[in-house]
């Protein structure tokens, strides 16, 4: 199954495409800015980093398929 990468996953359209992908059944990768506390969900891992930094985002994305 194709795995997702979440940009930004603790705002409002992040963390409304992750529900929705989590609902599906799809396997999430989150990237979350560090300090940030978010409850855990089944099927979502993740990633502590900042999506403005190139490197954190291609190491994020390494086996997704897709990037939201």
């Amino acid at each position: 199954m194709t795995k997702s990468l979440v940009l930004g996953a603790s705002g409002a359209f992040g963390g409304a495409v992750l529900q929705e992908l989590q609902k599906r059944g799809q396997p999430v990768r989150a990237l979350l800015r560090p300090g940030r506390k978010i409850a855990k969900m089944e099927g979502v891992e993740w990633v502590y980093g900042d999506a403005m930094n190139l490197s954190t985002v291609i190491d994020a994305a390494k086996d997704c398929s897709v990037i939201y």
